[in-house]
């Protein structure tokens, strides 16, 4: 990780536990609480790119064994959990997701 151009030590990526899970689903939802109560008209979900939705989907970062791994339908399930809990704040039609069908990012390749 870099900030003003130097490198800042950072933690070493790893999967999140399964009961972890629960917790950073429920901060999406503090934050689409969090937008609606200061007046955004509309949201959007990161879903590529590299960040933490894009690492539960992609195979090639989605190491887990733990239901949210193959096939796509179980790495599309944290994604469709977010979604749901955001939609439970936000009405559909004002919730957008950004989602990058292909990707190479930080050198991962799908192999599907």
């Amino acid at each position: 990780m870099y900030l003003s151009g130097q490198m800042v030590p950072a933690s070493r990526p790893r999967a999140l536990k399964l009961e972890e899970i629960p917790r950073v689903i429920a901060d999406y939802r503090q934050a689409a609480i969090n937008a609606h109560d200061t007046g955004f008209d509309r949201i959007e979900i990161h879903a590529a790119n590299g960040y933490l939705i894009d690492q539960f989907i992609r195979d090639a970062s989605n190491q887990r064994t733990n239901g949210y791994d193959r096939p796509v339908e179980n790495r599309l399930r944290f994604m469709t959990k977010v979604l749901q809990a955001i939609l439970e704040v936000w009405p559909a039609n004002r919730v957008g997701i950004r989602l990058n069908p292909f990707s190479s990012t930080n050198n991962t390749y799908d192999s599907e």
